[in-house]
């Protein structure tokens, strides 16, 4: 039944009503007293936002397998609830019996033929919100990819980019992110969190079925969302004084993943008040630190009935504070405070001659999940305004703005048989931040400009030539690359490098190839040049990282030369060069195979595919 304020103080007792600001005073049902056949009452909301109550009855209490963890098993009584089942979104409902509280709706049994669940005892849950780190605690110490973190240096930024790209095709980051609820019997499992998918962009983030799923989320249809929130004029309502309702027990609230011209957010019930301070899920979200996500307050249409998990379907309101702890017994937030977020800004040109198209998006801030929502959302617009499957080929630049002031840009071009793919191509930088062990992480902005062109456009380098095999110092050596575009037709390219003068006898190795080519050959030829040695030093290399676009062109000679703290140092004195090769053990210098002589880079318009590499002698 509907639960007003005069039910749910008959439900709570001398406590008070269940929304008002005393409700985190509802004393405690301990968890030694509660025996099977003890009849409680559960608050959720079933449609509109204000909870309706249903009847259960405590099978029993079992301890779970992790220390000082138990489950209080309940079967729902009332006709409704045995109709859906125990639904998705009912995670966090408090449970009250005696005008006490027993705990918090968290689990339910797969499969089950009758609506059978378990709790968390709110002893547990208490403890998540003594320990959490609210209101400004919760930017410290920000997160970094343990896998990475643990190695005393990061990788390059190229090397690095070809592994985040596997990672987001195969699909494998989504297990970074989650939780891991251990110790149950056979069969129970935590409630799923449905996830509102809205906004413009909403219905194509739900082919990122993978993913969602992959971090314990259920891809769901959103019916809208209002504005609002802290800051604005809803915030008074958030606070009491206007005409928004407080958050309460039994609410349905959203955690915000992403917001703007694409919405997703996970839904759930609140569990217990106390002034600013909130409780929620009895189950983790994603079990991450530190947490910072957006809260919202949502409103439910209906329950969806079905065979498997029956689901909430509503829609978001305004902001209304910020959860900031993340546990194994559920969530904790404080209201009325501003979760940061990452703004992500994005132009896009779907065709050549079309009329730019502006996205913006926010979403939420951690080391680890960050990078893949920017990634769904960039994907969602780029796969909405081209196509989803078929070649093209996307000239992109990106900016990223640190939390110190600081911006860094970078320019790519790259060719794809899906232009959605192109999100994780064009956010590697960010990705690259998220994972240094140099520094926490500090994106605070990203603004991404596409241009599309529906077709592919590659070169691949078939061969070199040069009209003779001998050098003569101080001449201009003329060469002619042959390259085939990917549809078989062929173009050459002839350029001119410059031999220097002092060269003399020996042998020269002319190199043309993309950029891709060339890290691997100076992997082997100067393999410290690209490790970055501070913040820096990792910032330059992802500016200055040439694009797949970049024919590059080298001639090579014999070479005293070093790396010293990853920049290369060639001709050195025999002298001086012995000294630095003597250094080497310090890690700051090593040495280098091969001088450049000269180098020429052309961007070509198309993707630069392979490499090739000659050898000349030089006259005496």
């Amino acid at each position: 039944m509907r639960c007003p304020a005069i039910l749910a103080a008959a439900l709570l007792g001398s406590a008070g009503a269940a929304g008002s600001s005393a409700a985190g005073a509802v004393p405690v049902y301990p968890l030694e007293e509660i025996r099977a056949g003890l009849q409680a009452t559960a608050l959720t909301v079933l449609a509109g936002e204000e909870p309706d109550s249903f009847r259960v009855e405590v099978i029993g209490v079992l301890p779970r397998g992790e220390a000082g963890s138990h489950l209080i098993l309940v079967r729902a009584l009332d006709e409704r609830i045995a109709r859906t089942g125990i639904a998705a979104g009912m995670s966090g409902s408090p449970l009250y019996a005696d005008g006490r509280i027993l705990g918090a709706l968290a689990f339910s049994f797969v499969a089950a033929t009758e609506p059978l669940g378990a709790a968390t005892p709110i002893g547990e849950m208490l403890a998540v919100l003594e320990a959490a780190g609210l209101g400004e605690a919760a930017a410290r110490d920000a997160p970094r990819l343990a896998a990475l973190a643990a190695v005393e240096e990061p990788p390059a930024f190229p090397a690095w980019r070809r592994d985040w790209l596997s990672e987001v095709t195969a699909g494998d980051w989504p297990a970074l992110c989650q939780p891991t609820v251990g110790g149950l019997p056979a069969g129970l499992q935590p409630i799923a969190l449905p996830l509102f998918l809205g906004g413009e962009l909403g219905s194509g983030a739900g082919g990122d079925v993978t993913l969602w799923e992959g971090i314990g989320l259920t891809p769901m249809p959103l019916a809208g969302m209002t504005g609002g929130g802290i800051g604005g004029a809803a915030d008074e309502g958030a606070r009491g004084g206007g005409g928004h309702r407080r958050l309460a027990p039994g609410d349905a609230f959203g955690i915000s993943l992403i917001s703007g011209d694409m919405v997703a957010a996970a839904i759930g019930t609140v569990t217990w008040i106390d002034g600013e301070r909130l409780l929620g899920l009895g189950h983790p979200f994603l079990q991450i630190a530190p947490a910072e996500f957006p809260i919202r307050r949502a409103r439910i249409h209906t329950i969806i009935p079905t065979r498997a998990v029956s689901f909430k379907v509503g829609t978001l309101l305004e902001e209304v504070g910020c959860l900031s702890r993340d546990g194994r017994p559920g969530v904790a937030g404080e209201l009325g405070v501003r979760a940061r977020r990452i703004p992500l800004h994005l132009t896009i040109v779907p065709r050549p001659g079309s009329e730019p198209r502006h996205y913006s998006f926010e979403v939420a801030r951690h080391a680890i999940l960050s990078p893949a929502l920017l990634t769904v959302a960039l994907r969602s617009a780029v796969t909405g305004e081209t196509h989803a499957l078929g070649g093209a080929s996307m000239r992109t630049r990106i900016e990223v703005a640190l939390d110190d002031g600081r911006r860094i840009a970078r320019d790519d071009f790259f060719q794809t048989l899906g232009p959605g793919q192109t999100a994780a191509h064009v956010l590697a930088p960010v990705a690259y931040l998220a994972g240094t062990s140099l520094a926490p992480f500090s994106v605070a902005e990203v603004s991404v400009e596409i241009e599309s062109v529906p077709e592919l456009r590659a070169l691949r380098i078939e061969q070199i030539r040069v009209p003779r095999p001998l050098v003569r110092p101080g001449d201009a050596l003329v060469i002619e690359i042959l390259l085939r575009h990917h549809l078989g037709s062929h173009e050459t390219r002839q350029l001119r490098l410059e031999v220097p003068e002092r060269l003399r006898g020996g042998r020269v190795r002319v190199m043309v190839g993309s950029a891709e080519a060339f890290y691997d050959w100076d992997r082997e030829r100067a393999p410290q040049k690209y490790v970055p040695r501070d913040l820096d030093d990792l910032l330059e290399q992802i500016e200055q990282y040439p694009s797949d676009e970049t024919l590059i062109v080298r001639l090579y000679g014999p070479s005293r030369g070093v790396v010293l703290q990853g920049k290369e140092i060639a001709s050195l004195p025999l002298s001086k060069w012995r000294a630095l090769q003597g250094a080497t053990s310090s890690g700051k210098t090593a040495p280098v195979s091969g001088l450049i002589l000269d180098e020429q880079r052309l961007p070509m318009g198309a993707v630069v595919l392979g490499g090739q590499v000659i050898e000349l002698d030089v006259e005496l």
